[in-house]
């Protein structure tokens, strides 16, 4: 029976994901309702989607299954919205049309500042020890 309960000691701390929950907002308060919350430490890559209130649960294999503890770098993918980008127009001849008339192009557009698109760049480090909120206050481009 000792042994038993020695085996569940041991199993119990060893490779357990917890959860980690936030909410990423901006500033004023607004959430951030598009994209997805990323932690990587090099081994792992966990992610967790944002819903329209700005909250996310990390997942590393399936979506909210958590993550091991550990330090990770964290950023954010995915927090574009998509408009139209004014092209000018060229002539058959290859110059520009000199009347200045223009088509559009489908393109997407960040909502958030670069540097919170890279994990090099973010400057956004977490110590994962359990189950914990992490909310994360991004800038406007």
């Amino acid at each position: 029976m000792l042994t038993l309960f020695c085996c569940v000691l041991i199993t119990a701390g060893c490779g357990r994901n917890v959860k980690v929950t936030g909410k990423v907002s901006f500033p004023d308060g607004e959430p951030l309702s598009t994209g997805q919350v990323v932690f990587e430490n090099g081994k792992i890559s966990a992610m967790g989607k944002l819903s329209a209130d700005g909250s996310y649960t990390l997942g590393t294999e399936t979506e909210k299954n958590g993550i091991p503890p550990g330090k990770y770098r964290v950023y954010i993918t995915g927090a574009v919205t998509y408009g139209d980008v004014p092209v000018p127009v060229s002539t058959p001849g290859g110059a520009y049309d000199p009347r200045g008339n223009s088509s559009s192009l489908p393109a997407s557009i960040s909502l958030i500042d670069r540097k919170f698109r890279s994990a090099e760049t973010s400057s956004l480090e977490v110590d994962v020890k359990g189950t914990m909120t992490y909310d994360i206050r991004v800038e406007k481009p």
